[in-house]
């Protein structure tokens, strides 16, 4: 564990990409760059996972684009964020903030390394995913869908399990 964890800010400012600690590399490694953030997932899996397609709302950061949507009763947002431009935080950068976060546990999504890395405590399961060693989603998913399974992240681990299978190898 580092002395000093890297302060949020500084992350999101960060101009260099910084090597990823070893265990945390992808073995087969994906490609989001050029793909529109709203166009990660299809219309078909969006209802699958409960969202209202038509409510996608995308933002555009300087690090990181995401894109949101409400869920088809009405209720609260879940989304993505897709940090693939240079100078985006990676999966080590996430590992160097995990004392500064509500919940951090260390998983495996479709083959690559993962965690939950929620910064709050509220009704919300946000997990951060290495697309490849230089790119990484989080997907934030309700933890209330769907109730019946008993794990509150399935919508969550869904989102980025469907999200890894649309997107093309890293070349």
């Amino acid at each position: 564990m580092p002395a000093d964890p890297v302060p949020r800010s500084s992350v999101a400012a960060a101009t260099t990409p910084r090597p990823v600690p070893p265990g945390l590399s992808v073995p087969e490694p994906k490609d989001a760059r050029g793909i529109p953030v709203c166009e990660l997932l299809t219309t078909e899996q969006l209802v699958r996972l409960g969202f209202d397609p038509a409510t996608a709302d995308p933002y555009v950061r300087t690090y990181s684009d995401s894109c949101g949507w409400r869920y088809a009763d009405g209720s609260t947002a879940g989304g993505v964020i897709l940090a693939v431009k240079p100078g985006s935080k990676n999966l080590g950068d996430v590992y160097l903030q995990r004392d500064l976060l509500a919940r951090f546990e260390p998983m495996t999504i479709a083959g690559h390394p993962a965690a939950r890395t929620d910064e709050t405590d509220l009704d919300i399961c946000v997990i951060t995913v290495a697309i490849a060693d230089d790119q990484v989603m989080q997907v934030e998913g309700r933890v209330s869908v769907p109730p019946e399974t008993g794990r509150p992240c399935d919508p969550s681990i869904r989102m980025a399990e469907l999200i890894l299978a649309n997107l093309p190898p890293l070349r």
